[in-house]
């Protein structure tokens, strides 16, 4: 009788724990959008930020794979370009520095990310991604500043 409860204790344990173990669905940029619009508290507004921006460079990613030319008026830059501007806007405005460090490692990567899309496009569109490359390297910048010189509180 116990073996048989353990049995269906387990049976029950391995077909529910997938479900319970798995990722909740990627929200959208829109909805993330929205939800960085309705945010009061600067670090909550930081993260949402490059939450997004994780999201815009997938969605690059995405379209550079399908070999498709990429030209500087897509769509696609407009909208990294304001997620990076929102990044930039929010961590000024935290000045919290472990906010700061955990969005200038995420920009560190971003910039080796299209370092190597610059590496997988051809010679004609790299012109269009070495100006969002460039931007990404000062905001970055920007962001190291405020770790290594916070402002202090009065």
């Amino acid at each position: 009788m116990a073996h048989v409860l353990a049995i269906a204790g387990i049976a029950l344990w391995i077909f529910a724990s997938p479900p319970l173990l798995s990722a909740p669905p990627p929200q959208s940029p829109e909805v993330l959008e929205a939800e960085y619009d309705r945010a009061t508290k600067p670090r909550d507004r930081a993260k949402t930020a490059i939450a997004i921006l994780d999201i815009r460079l997938e969605q690059i990613r995405e379209f550079i794979g399908t070999g498709q030319i990429i030209e500087s008026s897509h769509p696609l830059l407009a909208r990294y370009l304001d997620a990076l501007q929102k990044v930039e806007t929010s961590v000024l405005k935290a000045g919290h520095v472990g906010t700061s460090k955990d969005i200038e490692k995420t920009l560190h990567r971003q910039v080796l990310d299209f370092e190597d899309f610059l590496i997988a496009v051809s010679a004609a569109e790299r012109p269009v991604l070495e100006p969002l490359l460039d931007r990404i390297e000062q905001v970055r910048e920007k962001v190291l500043y405020t770790i290594m010189f916070p402002e202090e509180d009065d």
